[in-house]
């Protein structure tokens, strides 16, 4: 009995144990007075938000625009320069769609806003037309009669959550300080971490015990590895849906159409549900135009998700992420209800964020199991973090990573 309680005490890491448990205690004991102080959390809080969000716009930038300039600077082409036209090129693309594209898009969705009202009523009698053809009995009249009563609340709370939704972004947009913050702040930072960024991981690296920055990188690189092709391939799908479609819609005719790309291609970052969220309003504003233009609407549809599901995704995204569409489908109500369209939009690479913590705890229990209870036929075949995603090089270079002198 006591040795397999003193066993017992080994693999759950004997006092060490203890003492974590009693600093996790602390730590909660902690933040559970400061919430009882609101007075000195809110403004730290506040102070906190606005250094970190121009920091966290900036890493995710340079996560995604690091790739560029490292192929840049492979073809022989000084990382500095690479850097600098990088620039040039992306303010001639934010020229352009200020000059261009903005404007535009804010005509749409003004006519759009405006023409709500005599949409909803186009669709409802066109629906109400159809239906008296098919409607016999008094009951069945009251019946859709409520149904179109429930439309009309549909319409109603529909337009207030849009005006609602826009007066919000405009006392956003109207906070001078923070876009202040943003536009000076991030494409500073932005540029330090794409001429230094080596240097951030290497010095980051170096903080972390020698001991364990193997399993560091291993973690690193899978997180890399799952998160960073999936954020960069949701976004190029995005892009071409959103082009897709603008092309798609204005060949048949369809108005609004560049709102409706926009807002495709946005919500393609939501896998499976995204394409749903953007065809709806389609058919509605389709439907009141015309049947015909619904037929229309349908076959563009139809091309589109037949080019994106066997050509663009399977070409783009390969199989790299390997979460079951079940799963998908069940991250992104949960998350959905949590955090709304936030949520759905990083619920799928925060999953796979802990689906890589959870393999690294699985692989290091396995592994003391195996060292405390193992037995010849009782013995778990522990896979590491670099044989489950295949990441033995890149694990190995940003293990190696060194401060240059």
């Amino acid at each position: 009995m006591t040795d397999k309680q003193t066993r017992w005490m080994k693999f759950l890491g004997g006092k060490n144990i203890l003492f974590t448990l009693g600093v996790l205690i602390l730590v909660a004991l902690t933040f559970l007075l400061y919430s009882q102080l609101n007075f000195i959390l809110n403004p730290i809080v506040t102070m906190l938000a606005a250094v970190l969000t121009p920091l966290i716009i900036s890493f995710i930038l340079f996560y995604l625009l690091s790739p560029i300039v490292k192929f840049v600077e492979e073809k022989g082409v000084p990382r500095l320069i690479a850097i600098i036209g990088l620039y040039i090129l992306f303010l001639g693309l934010i020229v352009l769609l200020l000059v261009w594209l903005i404007p535009i898009l804010q005509q749409q969705l003004e006519d759009l806003i405006n023409a709500l009202p005599s949409l909803f009523a186009q669709v409802q009698d066109f629906v109400t037309n159809l239906a008296s053809n098919f409607l016999t009995t008094d009951s069945q009249r009251d019946d859709f009669q409520q149904v179109l009563d429930s439309f009309s609340n549909i319409e109603t709370n529909f337009i207030n959550y849009l005006s609602d939704g826009f007066s919000g972004i405009g006392s956003i947009v109207s906070s001078v300080t923070n876009v202040v913050l943003m536009l000076f702040m991030v494409p500073i930072i932005l540029f330090f971490l794409l001429k230094d960024g080596s240097m951030f991981l290497a010095g980051f690296m170096a903080k972390i015990p020698p001991k364990n920055r193997k399993d560091t990188a291993s973690i690193l690189a899978a997180i890399d590895s799952q998160v960073g092709d999936y954020v960069k391939g949701q976004i190029l799908i995005a892009l071409i849906n959103g082009v897709m479609m603008f092309i798609g819609f204005s060949i048949i005719g369809l108005n609004y159409s560049g709102v409706l790309a926009v807002a495709g291609g946005i919500l393609s970052f939501i896998p499976y549900l995204g394409p749903t969220l953007t065809f709806l309003p389609a058919v509605f504003i389709a439907l009141s135009a015309s049947f015909f233009m619904v037929v229309k609407l349908v076959i563009v549809w139809v091309v589109i998700q037949f080019v994106e599901g066997n050509l663009i995704e399977p070409n783009v995204m390969g199989r790299r992420l390997n979460v079951h569409p079940v799963s998908i489908i069940f991250i992104l109500l949960i998350m959905g209800e949590l955090l709304g369209l936030i949520g759905m939009l990083i619920g799928v690479p925060l999953y796979a964020i802990l689906r890589v913590l959870f393999n690294f705890a699985n692989q290091k229990f396995q592994k003391r199991y195996n060292r405390y209870y193992g037995t010849e036929s009782d013995r778990y075949e522990v896979q590491t973090l670099e044989e489950i995603y295949d990441l033995e090089e890149k694990t190995k270079e940003i293990a190696e990573v060194r401060i240059e002198k």
